[in-house]
């Protein structure tokens, strides 16, 4: 990155979250990544509000690919179809047929890319990852909409509850965390000095309490 170019993203970090934004940042490309973890009942009954647009909700599977890489550019359809080989779900929201949103999520096996890490969960939990919403419907609620209807569709399917991970930087993350009721429930973070890599897990003792394992992942890993 060229001097000129750094410098503003000095600033822009500066200006977003502060100088605490700037240190964890910088700390995040030397030795040190961590999340904050939060839980979910899905059957646990939520009066949310509803998207100020009308939406349909479905299932991603290979019809819909060329409209999920349309609406998200940095995706890539090999990495799209392994997903859902693994048998992750992506709950997508519809308004007047075009696609408006996504949200990824991944029971058994998923991967928290920010930290290099992967995630093996106990049976009936998910991790829950990649909320993606249309820029032209922004501020209609689509996010909340589709989070809503995700977790009733999830639970149709069989799952019973849901893992999240947030950057503490993340300050619109954590109003979705409010409005959807989710328990804080620790923290996962990974330290590393060259080669020398290592997890570290803190979890709160919530119910529901978090059920998974960790182990380190290759760095070109890209969900989560």
């Amino acid at each position: 990155m060229q001097i000129g170019a750094a410098t503003h993203r000095t600033v822009e970090i500066l200006r977003a979250g502060g100088p605490s934004a700037l240190f964890w940042k910088t700390l995040g490309e030397l030795c040190y990544r961590r999340v904050h973890l939060f839980v979910d009942d899905l059957q646990k009954p939520l009066d949310l509000p509803e998207a100020r647009v009308p939406l349909e909700y479905g299932l991603l599977d290979k019809r819909g690919m060329d409209e999920y890489l349309a609406l998200s550019p940095d995706a890539s359809s090999s990495e799209a179809s392994r997903r859902l080989a693994d048998g992750h779900e992506c709950v997508t929201a519809h308004h007047e047929g075009r696609l408006a949103g996504y949200c990824w999520s991944g029971a058994n096996r998923a991967a928290v890319g920010y930290l290099g890490l992967e995630l093996q969960l106990e049976p009936h939990w998910i991790y829950g990852y990649e909320l993606l919403v249309d820029p032209a419907l922004r501020r209609q609620r689509v996010s909340v909409g589709i989070l809503s209807a995700r977790r009733r569709i999830l639970a149709e399917i069989g799952h019973r509850y849901e893992l999240t991970a947030v950057m503490p930087e993340n300050k619109p993350a954590y109003g979705f965390q409010t409005i959807m009721r989710r328990q804080p429930a620790g923290l996962l973070a990974v330290g590393w000095i060259g080669p020398w890599k290592r997890p570290i897990v803190r979890v709160e003792p919530v119910a529901p309490y978090p059920r998974f394992t960790v182990e380190a992942r290759s760095p070109s890993a890209t969900s989560g």
